[in-house]
């Protein structure tokens, strides 16, 4: 899996990178935010300040 980015490293960018690596790995359905928060190395709560939801962090990751 994805290698975890550092909280100190942690930026939106770099959380649509670790996204990418998840969804490559379990594809859409079987990812969860839990799986991107850990893979992230960050938690929940910081993925939806900048996201509502797993739709749009896809949808950000396709478009970069």
């Amino acid at each position: 899996m994805t290698a975890a980015v550092k909280r100190d490293a942690y930026t939106p960018e770099s959380l649509l990178s670790v996204a990418v690596g998840v969804f490559n790995d379990r594809g859409y359905d079987g990812t969860s935010m839990e799986h991107l928060a850990r893979a992230a190395g960050i938690s929940k709560s910081s993925i939806y300040h900048h996201v509502s939801s797993k739709e749009e962090l896809l949808r950000r990751a396709v478009s970069r």
